[in-house]
């Protein structure tokens, strides 16, 4: 399976107005590493990059942009510490913890790094359904192996890590439970049908989450929204055929989705 990387960012420094704050030779550094790797030069962008980091050691794009230089090296080990510094300075970059979600996958820590993908997906960054299932199954073959041998294994967590996903199973609950709550209480429940579905998505039930778009569409309620979710829904689940049909027609009924949600639809709308 193909790779995929975010050298989208490795861009001119000017673009990121907080690095006026930065140190000088930090700066410097950071525009060399930028200009040797525009000329292919990615020993010399790396060391650039390093010294970028240890001249500002809250320098966020420069260690962002030494992880994808060490994914390119096939580095893997290295850059999954590098992005945890980054998720340290900036947890709600969605694409650092999809980088290291799949760099998890190339190192063996599989269980490690499904738990990023759950945190990509809550910051709107779901990783492509190809990776998700290769390591799905790694991980349930893992279970299978401790359970036959009696063993389980404990994987540990980084603080950041920890915290993202402690808040988000909360938040989840607690949005979950008040919205039944609601739910029960009114006659008119097509907003609330959408809004209870996304949570449930979101936690990873995904039949409770189409049984209620599908209760929603009835009512007629946010067409554009519903089809979108619904075929978020499908995309989770794997079915590509009713991602691609659904988020169509959300599309075509005004839904207007985030750049990383429409590529994928793209990507799956050019190969049906």
């Amino acid at each position: 399976m193909k790779k995929k990387f975010f050298i989208c960012l490795l861009i001119a420094y000017l673009s990121y107005p907080q690095l006026a704050f930065t140190k000088g030779n930090a700066l410097n550094y950071f525009q060399r590493g930028t200009a040797f790797f525009d000329q292919g030069k990615l020993d010399q962008a790396l060391t650039s990059f390093q010294k970028a980091t240890q001249a500002d050691p809250n320098f966020t794009e420069a260690f962002y942009n030494l992880g994808i230089l060490y994914d390119l090296q096939g580095k893997f080990s290295e850059a999954v510490e590098v992005y945890k510094r980054v998720i340290e300075l900036d947890p709600n970059m969605g694409t650092v913890w999809q980088n290291i979600a799949q760099d998890c996958n190339f190192i063996g820590k599989v269980r490690e790094g499904m738990d990023y993908i759950k945190i990509a997906e809550s910051l709107g960054k779901p990783v492509d359904q190809e990776l998700y299932n290769n390591m799905w199954a790694k991980v349930k073959n893992q279970q299978i192996q401790e359970k036959n041998k009696g063993t389980s294994s404990v994987k540990r967590k980084t603080k950041s890590q920890s915290q993202h996903l402690a808040r988000i199973d909360q938040e989840l609950e607690l949005a979950i439970v008040s919205l039944e709550k609601e739910l029960k209480q009114k006659k008119k429940k097509g907003d609330d049908l959408i809004r209870l579905g996304i949570k449930y998505r979101q936690k990873g039930e995904l039949e409770k989450s189409i049984d209620l778009f599908t209760k929603s569409l009835a009512q007629r309620a946010n067409q554009a929204l519903v089809l979108a979710e619904l075929g978020l829904c499908y995309y989770f689940k794997g079915q590509k055929n009713l991602f691609v049909q659904n988020f169509r027609k959300a599309k075509q009924a005004g839904y207007k989705p985030s750049k990383s949600i429409n590529d994928l639809y793209l990507q799956y709308a050019v190969k049906k």
